[in-house]
């Protein structure tokens, strides 16, 4: 059960390695503004481990071997070293994203019960972020991992399509049979692949323009349903100008979608049986166009950043 005194939840399996952007120097975690991070012995070996992806259970495994403390006392020490660090954005911590899910199902009566007491208890926030290198490929991966459950919802949708499809074939302005039941939960599983295409292209917006504008990209970080970069930008120009490409990169791959079905010749939407959907697959990526221009609102994090910007009195490096 998920414990909402805790800043950060594990949840079953767990791994973790030191966050994109820092180093260990000794006996301290320093990144790349030379801020340090003082350790004690304990947490400096296992930030040593931490080096490279290290298994909590084999960690806990070995410790407990070594000090001949009992298992369960040092799993205790090591999880809450973890949910230190990660809360402080020193570790990426790897978890499944499915478990967290089952957990806040099992755990909601006892959440919303102590949220009585402290309103600040909430799921967003609460689960460890996986962190990446900032590259393309990271990038790509990353949004991919965040928003898988977009993509299962589209299969599950294209699988119940098909077998609607094959029970009770649908008449509509052009008649739509089973013959074409192929071709419909491909369309189906097109749009959610161009959903979260255009996710990968708003974040990329973000990496072009951190680059182009000599902003340090130091981690792309990844949740359940969420993703983002991590950046230090030499200026507010230079800031602004991350900001505002991520929502641009998603309006344009939304518009290019848009331009090529609609550049497609009428004769081949009615030759695959789908010219019923032409106008649907327009409206469709019309509204994924909207979606990341809403982005720069304050509802979303980039509108937030962008009124931090002008909320902001004194010039210089920003976060």
């Amino acid at each position: 059960m998920l414990r909402p005194e805790l800043p950060t939840w594990l949840v079953g399996d767990v791994s973790f390695t030191i966050a994109p952007g820092l180093e260990l120097v000794g006996n301290a975690l320093v990144d790349s503004d030379g801020m340090r991070y003082p350790l004690n012995d304990s947490a400096r070996i296992l930030c040593e481990v931490g080096r490279f992806p290290a298994d909590v259970a084999t960690v806990v495994d070995l410790v407990s071997a070594w000090t001949d403390e009992p298992r369960e006392q040092v799993d205790a020490q090591v999880r809450r070293f973890v949910v230190d660090l990660s809360a402080l954005g020193l570790l990426s911590v790897h978890q499944s994203h499915a478990r967290e899910a089952v957990e806040v199902v099992r755990s909601l009566p006892m959440v919303l019960s102590a949220m009585v007491l402290d309103r600040r208890i909430a799921y967003r926030g609460r689960f460890p972020l996986r962190k990446y290198p900032a590259t393309a490929r990271t990038v790509l991966v990353g949004a991919l991992e965040a928003h898988q459950g977009l993509c299962w919802l589209g299969v599950g949708l294209a699988a119940v399509l098909a077998v609607l499809l094959g029970t009770n074939p649908i008449t509509s302005l052009n008649v739509l049979q089973t013959a074409t039941a192929v071709q419909v939960v491909g369309s189906v599983l097109a749009f959610f692949l161009a959903l979260v295409a255009t996710i990968v292209a708003h974040e990329w917006g973000h990496l072009l323009a951190a680059r182009a504008t000599a902003s340090d990209a130091y981690a792309f970080y990844v949740r359940a349903g969420a993703c983002g970069l991590s950046f230090r930008a030499p200026s507010r120009r230079a800031r602004a100008l991350v900001v505002l490409a991520g929502p641009a990169g998603g309006v344009c791959a939304a518009l290019a979608a848009l331009a090529v079905a609609l550049g497609l010749p009428a004769d081949l939407w009615v030759w695959l049986g789908l010219d019923q959907l032409r106008a649907p697959w327009a409206a469709g990526m019309l509204v994924l166009a909207l979606y990341h221009l809403s982005a720069l609102t304050p509802l979303a994090k980039d509108g937030r950043q962008l009124l931090g910007m002008r909320l902001e009195r004194t010039p210089g490096v920003v976060h």
